[in-house]
C-alpha cells in the first residue's frame, strides 16, 4: 500500500547510478553503433534507475509488485510485469537477456563487442520475502560463461517486508548478524559479510565493487534521505556447488 501512494504522489523516486557509472562499472564506456541485446530489472520501481541501464540496451523486461508502478513502467516502455516470481513465463519467455559490452571482442553488425548477459537488482534484496530464493534462480538464469548480476544494496543491512501497512520479517533471513543496522554495524564490515556470507556461497564470484550515494525523495518527515549502496558486479563462480 505505501508503495502504490509513492508512485501515486511520484514521490519515493531514486537515483543510484548514471549511465556513465554503469558503462564504467560494466566495462562499455563505449557504446557500440546501433545497440542491441536486452537487460531484466528486477523490482524496477518507478523506473528512473532503469532509465540508466536502459540507455545501454535496446530492450528492458522489468519486474514489480506495485501495480500502479507496472503501469508507470510499461508507459515508458519498459515491458513490465507484476510478479515477485522470476520463474514467471512473461520473464522466463524474454531470454536471454543481454548487453553489449567491450569485456573481449566479436563481430556484431560490422562493430566490435561482446554480448554479455546481465540481470540487475537495485535495492530490492532487502526486501525480498525469499531472498535466498530470489539468488538462486538469477544466478540459473546468468550465462555460465559470460553473465553478469548487477547488485545494489543499501548497507548497513535492514531487511523487512511490506505487508499492507505493516513491515514483517521476510521469510528467508540471510545470516547478516554483525552487518546489521541494528547491530550498528559500519558499511565496511556489512559489505564484507554481504559477499562472504551470502553472495560467495549463493555460487557467485567478485567482479567489480563500488560505493555509491544512494539518493531517494523523502517523505512528511524528511524532504530526502541519502544512504550508502553497496554496487556489486557479479559472474557465476563454476566451482561453486548449486
Amino acid at each position: 500500500m505505501k508503495t502504490n501512494l509513492l508512485d501515486h504522489f511520484r514521490s519515493g523516486q531514486m537515483f543510484v547510478l548514471s549511465k556513465a557509472q554503469v558503462q564504467k562499472l560494466l566495462h562499455r564506456e563505449q557504446p557500440v553503433a546501433g545497440g542491441g541485446g536486452s537487460l531484466l530489472d528486477i523490482g524496477a520501481g518507478d523506473g528512473n534507475v532503469t532509465a540508466s541501464l536502459a540507455s545501454l540496451v535496446s530492450q528492458v523486461t522489468t519486474t514489480e509488485a506495485s501495480a500502479p508502478m507496472v503501469a508507470n513502467l510499461n508507459a515508458r516502455g519498459y515491458n513490465s510485469v507484476q510478479t515477485c516470481d522470476l520463474q514467471h513465463e512473461f520473464v522466463q519467455a524474454r531470454q536471454p537477456y543481454n548487453i553489449i559490452s567491450e569485456l573481449t571482442t566479436r563481430a556484431i553488425g560490422g562493430q566490435t563487442g561482446f554480448v554479455v548477459p546481465v540481470h540487475s537488482m537495485l535495492n530490492v534484496l532487502d526486501r525480498a520475502d525469499k531472498p535466498s530464493t530470489m539468488l538462486r534462480e538469477i544466478r540459473e538464469m546468468l550465462h555460465p560463461e559470460n553473465g553478469l548480476f548487477l547488485l545494489a544494496v543499501v548497507l548497513p543491512f535492514s531487511a523487512f517486508v511490506e505487508d499492507g501497512t505493516k513491515r514483517v520479517a521476510p521469510t528467508e533471513k540471510l545470516p547478516m548478524r554483525g552487518g546489521l543496522c541494528a547491530d550498528g554495524a559500519s558499511f565496511e564490515i556489512a559489505a564484507s559479510l554481504l559477499l562472504r556470507n551470502v553472495l560467495l556461497p549463493a555460487g557467485f564470484k567478485l567482479r567489480q565493487f563500488s560505493r555509491v550515494p544512494y539518493l531517494c525523495r523523502g517523505d512528511l518527515q524528511q524532504p530526502y534521505y541519502v544512504l550508502s549502496d553497496a554496487i556489486f558486479v557479479l559472474e557465476v563462480d563454476d566451482k561453486a556447488a548449486k
